[in-house]
């Protein structure tokens, strides 16, 4: 009897040591140090006589007030920036060194693409790089928009009263429930 209560206050005390060993934040992201993203908007550009790629990011700002940039512009609690790069990575990694912030896309309702390099690129590399970065969740809205995806997204909302990516998420899925297109 002696032994078997031996082995099972050996196998409790391993048990316990497991649990509080294994447990713990090691990937904790404070949000306070988060750029959180709300839309994405892709097009394909010409800067300099090379093809580049401009990503729009729409990140939701901590700070209420208003205020109006060359490179980006703030309205509400949205801040619209566009950074460039060779390729899509690149141009996201871009982003980082405007911002102290880490850029963090799961929380991305729609991904944007302008006309243009909807018509002029293969989509299936745009499709990839979002499939194969692990914060693009696969719920996201994948949308072409008339005109350039910066444009698209720079846009005020009319209705809702922070960010255009809400506004956009309700015109798709409640105007999809009533007609088979959204404009």
């Amino acid at each position: 009897m002696g032994v078997r209560l031996i082995k099972t206050k050996i196998f409790f005390l391993f048990l316990l040591l497991t649990l509080i060993l294994t447990s713990g934040c090691w990937s904790k992201k404070e949000v306070e140090e988060l750029a959180i993203v709300s839309a994405i908007g892709i097009d394909r550009e010409e800067i300099n006589g090379k093809p580049k790629w401009r990503m729009t990011f729409q990140i939701f700002s901590p700070q209420a007030s208003s205020t109006e940039g060359a490179q980006g512009s703030q309205s509400g609690k949205v801040w619209t920036v566009p950074s460039v790069g060779e390729t899509l990575d690149d141009a996201r990694m871009n982003l980082n060194t405007r911002t102290p912030r880490v850029i963090f896309a799961a929380h991305a309702t729609s991904i944007v693409i302008g006309e243009e390099t909807a018509r002029t690129t293969n989509l299936t590399e745009i499709v990839d790089y979002l499939l194969r970065h692990k914060e693009f969740r696969l719920r996201n809205w994948l949308l072409v928009t008339k005109g350039t995806a910066f444009n698209m997204l720079a846009v005020k909302p009319e209705l809702e009263q922070n960010v255009a990516a809400a506004e956009l998420d309700n015109i798709i899925k409640k105007t999809s429930q009533r007609i088979s297109k959204a404009t």
